[in-house]
């Protein structure tokens, strides 16, 4: 496997552990998650992001707004010679721990 396809899985994976990582709802339905997505030009679109994420897990169900959703914030930008990707969490004020995770272009990152 290519370096760049393995960081890609690596930051879709940091995104699955917030999805399948944690706890069910008590009533047995799945959380709402919004994702901000603020990628560099070239880098995917969130259609392409999202279906990454879709193809690995059906407990992913995305919600058009954040109200009440879990929120994912994803940002990926090109920074002197390396692109960074960034992950963050947050639900009803409460943030979850920020990954990040670099590599030299948009798609070895996303």
């Amino acid at each position: 496997m290519s370096i760049t396809k393995r960081l890609r899985v690596v930051f879709v994976a940091l995104v699955l552990s917030f999805v399948v990582g944690r706890p069910e709802r008590a009533d047995g339905g799945e959380d709402a998650i919004f994702v901000e997505y603020d990628v560099s030009e070239g880098c995917p679109d969130t259609s392409a992001f999202l279906e990454e994420i879709r193809a690995r897990t059906p407990r992913a169900h995305f919600v058009s707004d954040a109200k009440g959703a879990r929120v994912f914030s994803v940002s990926i930008h090109r920074q002197e010679r390396e692109t960074i990707g960034r992950l963050s969490t947050r639900r009803r004020g409460e943030n979850g721990a920020p990954r990040e995770l670099t590599g030299k272009n948009c798609d070895e990152v996303a």
